[in-house]
């Protein structure tokens, strides 16, 4: 006889479908999520070339104007000490006396009356001035000067009048420093500029006085 095999049923699964996830995110609107490329502009070589020779010629002009009105020194010798001293480098102000009056007290950068040379000296003596060295005293107009900055008493003597158009200049190192003492007042023309700071070297910068 035939005999009927019998399974077990198969339980049915049912898939369910898997649960959303919910995505978080800005829009972005229509107009913004397909951008047009820009157009790229390029300029000309020829301008791009005069722009250049243009910036060029402006720091040249800049350069020229600063190196005309602030000038540089270099100091050799010790006619100054102990207010500057031989290695250090200043800047001038070249327009100083073109636009105000020298005072006594200033240290100037002048040509020598002499040489062919430049010196750097300190404003003793203004045009017209009576000047009297004498027992260590420098003494202008008959008024004691009061100088802390020298570095010894002058051990020379003598006795100047300044037209209208010298001055009398001295070193703070008065015996050792070559000035009117020797070869008298200085035209006021030779006086180009009127020292304005120490640069050089780092540890030395400091505004003259």
């Amino acid at each position: 006889p035939n005999a009927e095999l019998l399974l077990p049923p198969v339980p049915q699964q049912t898939i369910s479908p898997p649960p959303q996830t919910e995505t978080l995110f800005d829009p972005v609107p229509a107009s913004e999520s397909k951008s047009a490329p820009r157009p790229q502009v390029r300029q000309p070589r020829g301008q791009m070339n005069r722009e250049l020779i243009e910036t060029l010629l402006l720091a040249l002009i800049i350069y020229w104007l600063v190196d005309a009105v602030i000038g540089r020194v270099l100091i050799d010798g010790t006619s100054m000490l102990p207010t500057i001293t031989a290695g250090e480098r200043l800047f001038v102000n070249n327009l100083a006396y073109f636009v105000g009056e020298p005072d006594r007290g200033d240290i100037v950068v002048l040509h020598s009356p002499r040489y062919d040379r430049n010196l750097i000296k300190r404003l003793i003596g203004l045009p017209g001035d009576h000047v009297v060295i004498k027992e260590g005293e420098v003494r202008v107009n008959d008024v004691l000067l009061d100088e802390p900055y020298i570095n010894a008493d002058p051990t020379y003597s003598g006795d100047w009048t300044l037209s209208e158009t010298e001055v009398f200049v001295l070193g703070d190192n008065r015996n050792v420093s070559y000035d009117s003492h020797n070869y008298g007042p200085v035209p006021m023309e030779n006086i180009f500029g009127k020292a304005w700071a120490i640069y050089w070297p780092p540890e030395d910068i400091d505004v003259v006085r």
